[in-house]
């Protein structure tokens, strides 16, 4: 005679919900780096059809890749002085109206 075999849905779904727990907080744990390599691997796409413009020009992939991301820094660094400066421009404003409201 066979004893029945207690039914063990319950503690599958418990173990499915704790192992759901563990990996989101692992997630959680490690957004820092995941932002940082999605970011890096969004701009390695974007910025590939460029490096391989200048390799089907004859210039060597690594001084391709030099020059893309010199052309990358300095146009970032551009963008950078220009958001400063409209701020600089506008914090005048800012502060008037915070002191009159």
């Amino acid at each position: 005679m066979e004893t029945p075999q207690p039914d063990k849905t319950g503690m599958r779904i418990l173990l499915k919900l704790a192992s759901l727990v563990v990996i989101l907080a692992g997630i959680h744990a490690a957004a820092d780096i995941i932002v940082q390599l999605l970011l890096a691997l969004f701009f390695a796409i974007v910025l590939n059809p460029l490096v391989t413009w200048f390799i089907r020009r004859g210039v060597q992939r690594p001084v391709a890749i030099t020059i893309v991301v010199v052309v990358m820094l300095i146009a970032l660094t551009a963008l950078v002085g220009v958001l400063a400066a409209s701020f600089k421009s506008n914090l005048s404003l800012c502060c008037r109206s915070l002191i009159r409201s």
